[in-house]
Formats: structure tokens, sequence, C-alpha cells
């Protein structure tokens, strides 16, 4: 009987440790992801604001990308979609608009979406933006670690809508890279046994 248990604890170990293997796999896979054709919109995800109104460095990353595929010719609407923090005054897609003004994107090409306080609320909330502008083809940018949960919540709660992934290219400190793909490794199971459960 006991060695049916151990039996038992040891398999359901085993699965557990290759579903996670299997996510942490995933995340790497989808991090490399670059937009290869033009975009009607660029959705920017939010990141942390520092202070009142300062970009931190995830901002810094996310818009940089954004912006080089607006002055490439990829894109020439940007959608910044992030809420306000607990101690900040100015919202995250306030200040990405103004990072994104600062490398010459004009304002009438930049449209801001700041009530989402999450991945998931970033695609609901903009989605409505996107339709009632026409775009038929989209660019998702944020930091690499962070595209594989987009993914998972675009096939969620977007079905419906064509999307590409672009990852930002500046460097990332490698501690901050790694401690992010073991948070990205837990929600993501998170989100699919919530979303299961809902």
């Amino acid at each position: 009987m006991v060695r049916n248990v151990f039996s038992y604890l040891f398999r359901c170990l085993t699965l557990v440790i290759l579903v996670y293997v299997y996510i942490i796999c995933s995340i790497i896979h989808f991090s490399t992801r670059t937009i290869v054709n033009p975009a009607d919109c660029v959705i920017v995800f939010g990141s942390a604001v520092h202070g009142v109104s300062y970009p931190g460095p995830g901002i810094e990353r996310r818009v940089s990308a954004a912006t080089e595929l607006y002055h490439q010719g990829f894109t020439d609407f940007l959608i910044m979609s992030g809420g306000v923090g607990r101690q900040n005054q100015q919202s995250e897609a306030q200040v990405m608009q103004r990072v994104a003004q600062r490398s010459k994107v004009p304002l009438w090409n930049i449209a801001i979406e700041n009530q989402a306080t999450s991945t998931r609320e970033n695609i609901v909330f903009t989605t409505p933006i996107v339709a009632s502008n026409h775009c038929k083809t989209t660019a998702l940018v944020s930091d690499p670690y962070h595209l594989a949960r987009i993914a998972l919540l675009m096939r969620l709660y977007a079905p419906d809508v064509p999307y590409q992934l672009h990852g930002t290219t500046q460097p990332i400190q490698p501690s901050f890279y790694l401690s992010n793909i073991l948070r990205e490794s837990l929600a993501i199971p998170y989100i699919a046994i919530e979303w299961l459960f809902s």
C-alpha cells in the first residue's frame, strides 16, 4: 500500500516537473519572436513607472522597440497600454506616450489605454481601440520573457485578433531576466487554471 502511494506521488512529481520544463521552454521559444510583416497597430504593454512620472527601464525598452518599428515603417500607429500604479500619479500609458513623443512619434499617431493593471487587461482594454481604428493586423511589444504569457492570453481573450509578437532588444540584467522567467513560469499555469475554472 505504502509502495503504491510513493509510486503515485513520484509519477505526479515527474508530471509536474515535465510540465514546468515545457513551460520554461515555451517562454524561451516565444522570447525570440520579432515582427516580420507591417502591422496596422502596435500595442505596447506597460511596465513600472518610478516615482511620480519617471519611466522605468521596462518602459524605456518597450517604447524604444515600438518607436523603432514606427521609424522603420512597420507601423504608423502605436497604442500604449498601462494603468496607474499604487504610488504613481501618472499612468504607465501616459509616461509611455511621453517617451514615444521624445523619440519623434507625433501625438496623433499614439493612442493610450490607461486603465489596465494586468496583462489580461492590457489585451481586453485595447481590443476596442484596435477595432475603432480599423486595425486588421497588430503587433504586440514587450520584453522577451513576457511574450509567452501574452500569446496565451491572446488565445484565451482575443482569439479573433491577428497578431505578431515583438520582443525588446535592449540588454536586460541577467539576474532580473532569470527572475522574470521564473515568475512567468508560475503565472502561465495559474492563468490557464483560472481560465478553466472561470
